[in-house]
C-alpha cells in the first residue's frame, strides 16, 4: 500500500490527488459545520431560554476560534514540512516531524483546556457575556474545554 501511495504521487495528475486529498480536509470542515448548525438549532429552541442560550454560545466564538487557531498552527506547519521529507525520501525525519507535531498539540491542547476551564468566565466577561448569558456560555465553554484535545 506504501509503495502503491508513493507512486501514485509521482505518476497521477495533479488534479486526481488534489481532489483525492481535499475530501477529508473538507469532509472535516462539513462535520465541524454540522456540529455548529446542531447545535445552534437545538439550543435556539429550548423553551423560554433559548434565544439567552444562542447568545451565550455566540459569545463562546472567539474563545473555540482561538482553540481551533492553535490546532491549525502545529498543524498547517507540521504537515507540509513532513511532506517535504517524505519528498526527498527520508521517511525517518518525517515520522519524527509527525510525532513531535502530535506531542505538541496533545501538550497545547492540554495547557489549552485547563486556561479555559479557570480563566473561562472572566474570558467570557472580556468577550461579551453578560449576566444573563454567562451561565449558558459558560456550560457550553466547559463541555466544549473537555473536547479540546480532540479537536
Amino acid at each position: 500500500m506504501e509503495n502503491k501511495q508513493q507512486s501514485e504521487l509521482g505518476t497521477k495528475s495533479i488534479s486526481k490527488l488534489l481532489f483525492s486529498m481535499a475530501i477529508p480536509a473538507i469532509t472535516a470542515q462539513i462535520i465541524n459545520l454540522l456540529y455548529n448548525l446542531v447545535d445552534r438549532m437545538y439550543i435556539g429552541h429550548i423553551p423560554k431560554v433559548g434565544a439567552t442560550a444562542l447568545t451565550a454560545v455566540g459569545v463562546t466564538m472567539p474563545i473555540i476560534m482561538v482553540i481551533s487557531a492553535f490546532a491549525a498552527l502545529v498543524s498547517m506547519g507540521g504537515a507540509p514540512r513532513s511532506s517535504i521529507m517524505m519528498g526527498k525520501g527520508d521517511k525517518d525525519t518525517a515520522e519524527k516531524i509527525l510525532g513531535n507535531c502530535t506531542t505538541a498539540l496533545v501538550f497545547i491542547s492540554v495547557i489549552l483546556t485547563a486556561v479555559v476551564l479557570i480563566f473561562g468566565e472572566k474570558m467570557l466577561m472580556t468577550f461579551g457575556a453578560s449576566e444573563n448569558t454567562i451561565k449558558y456560555a459558560l456550560d457550553y465553554l466547559k463541555i466544549y474545554a473537555c473536547g479540546t484535545l480532540f479537536v
